[in-house]
């Protein structure tokens, strides 16, 4: 999941530009961009752009952990094994 996709594809749904979206976190346009154009986002950044665009991208992300994909992935699954 790209989530800058994501973010670019809720605020047509919302119907604000850039500008607009920019000036609700207290950011650049140029910044606005940057941060669509990214494939992960810091989470104290992205919790902004939920109240932001009134929606929760934290429940895309854990939507995913019960997908049979990511359950399967063999690099996860070694990554989990060496945490515990």
């Amino acid at each position: 999941m790209n989530i800058g996709e994501k973010i670019k594809a809720r605020i047509k749904s919302e119907k604000i530009s850039v500008v607009e979206f920019a000036q609700h976190l207290e950011i650049s346009k140029a910044s606005a961009h940057r941060l669509l154009n990214r494939s992960s986002i810091d989470t104290d950044v992205l919790f902004k752009i939920c109240f932001v665009l009134k929606y929760d991208f934290f429940q895309d992300f854990s939507a995913r952990i019960d997908d049979r994909e990511w359950k399967s992935n063999q690099y996860l699954k070694m990554k989990f094994k060496s945490m515990q």
